[in-house]
């Protein structure tokens, strides 16, 4: 993976402030929270043709910009069904590609802004029994339980 050692705007405002612009993505019975740059754009779900011997949670691909991104189903990686509506797609920005790399989760609606800040996110342990192989932490923000993600995870499961 590569690293930079330089210090964005961004990385120097929530050092300071300890807010991050995360987004909310609505998925089957829960919501994960992402960094705002984590998503590189939304677009509506199309039906895909999905290759005959993947594993359950590869949809397909989905043409975007040029590029062809696997469509994910972050609900089956963690040993739940599909969901019967999939009616958005999240390209994400891929975290441990040195080039850019790209994958795309099925969401059920659009995303929310929210900017959190970290003191207000209360870790709720009485959930952990409940998380799945893809989740790093439950945590109550804002009322709402909400997933935060291992992504690093996930993307090693794309990686083969």
């Amino acid at each position: 993976m590569k690293v930079s050692s330089t210090l964005t705007p961004a990385t120097l405002v929530t050092a300071t402030t300890g807010i991050i612009n995360c987004l909310i993505l609505p998925l089957q019975g829960q919501q994960l929270l992402v960094p705002q740059v984590n998503m590189a754009e939304m677009i509506n779900f199309t039906e895909l043709e999905r290759p005959e011997r993947a594993a359950p949670w590869f949809l397909g691909s989905i043409p975007w910009r040029g590029l062809t991104v696997p469509v994910v189903s972050y609900e089956v990686l963690n040993g739940h069904t599909l969901p019967a509506d999939c009616s958005r797609v999240a390209i994400m920005n891929s975290l441990s590609t040195e080039e850019g790399g790209y994958y795309a989760l099925v969401l059920q609606g659009q995303p929310r802004p929210a900017k959190v800040k970290l003191n207000e996110l209360e870790d709720l342990l009485e959930a952990k029994d409940r998380l799945g192989p893809m989740d790093s932490l439950a945590v109550r923000w804002g009322g709402e339980m909400i997933i935060i993600p291992e992504l690093d995870a996930l993307e090693k499961v794309l990686a083969g």
